[in-house]
């Protein structure tokens, strides 16, 4: 589990170009790396592999417009390591809180682009 003065969040970010590693640098750079990200956030990297398995960032949706100019969406929802990952967070919150109530369930999927003009990609994590 994160240690006690460890916070994290769950980001849907949209994103306009494919730049290796934008993501990963942009959040580093603000004071708030990737869980598990050993190149960007070695601060908190042994911290993270003890509730989470790998790099915690995940393509969602990639949208881009094919050769004949047809927009293409493909999704692929949260694969179940980092699901358990976001699970054991609410179970430890549960736990210091002692409260008898289900923690709130994790999405299925972030939310929808609001247009075909919307950023190329949308990561989750």
């Amino acid at each position: 589990q994160p240690t006690t003065n460890q916070a994290v969040s769950l980001l849907a970010i949209s994103i306009e170009t494919g730049r290796q590693h934008q993501i990963r640098a942009h959040l580093q750079s603000a004071g708030h790396p990737v869980v598990c990200d050993n190149r960007y956030g070695r601060e908190t990297f042994s911290t993270d592999l003890q509730w989470c398995p790998r790099n915690f960032i995940h393509r969602y949706r990639l949208g881009f417009e094919d050769l004949s100019g047809e927009r293409q969406e493909i999704e692929e929802p949260l694969p179940d390591d980092l699901r358990q990952a976001v699970a054991s967070l609410s179970l430890q919150s549960q736990l210091q809180s002692n409260s008898a109530s289900d923690p709130s369930p994790l999405p299925a999927s972030p939310p929808s682009a609001s247009s075909a003009s919307a950023a190329s990609e949308l990561a989750y994590f």
